[in-house]
């Protein structure tokens, strides 16, 4: 089952890496779609830098995402609404029509 969670940034230091950095290696299936720093929200890509204080969406199995989140930080308390999290499921889809990448 593949849900949506908002986590928010803690870690100072992966503002060094890149998401494909953060990612490579790792055996999560999880896709990151958005960035939110301060007002301003990005789609995001594996040239994307987060930073402490971020909060960013990410798409993947609930396992997955406790993994991610344990990297990055705490969930956030805003989570996405029902029509955010349908309409990340279609981006989602339209960059990868047969679904998750494979580590």
């Amino acid at each position: 089952e593949v849900t949506a969670r908002t986590l928010n940034v803690t870690r100072p230091e992966l503002a060094e890496q890149t998401v494909a950095e953060l990612l490579r290696g790792q055996p999560w299936r999880v896709i990151f779609t958005r960035r939110k720093r301060q007002e301003q929200v990005d789609l995001v890509n594996g040239a994307t830098h987060l930073a402490a204080g971020d909060q960013v969406s990410v798409l993947g199995t609930p396992e997955d995402l406790q993994q991610v989140a344990i990297l990055l930080g705490d969930p956030s308390p805003e989570q996405p609404s029902p029509e955010q999290l349908s309409q990340q499921h279609r981006q989602c889809y339209s960059i990868h029509p047969q679904g998750l990448p494979k580590p």
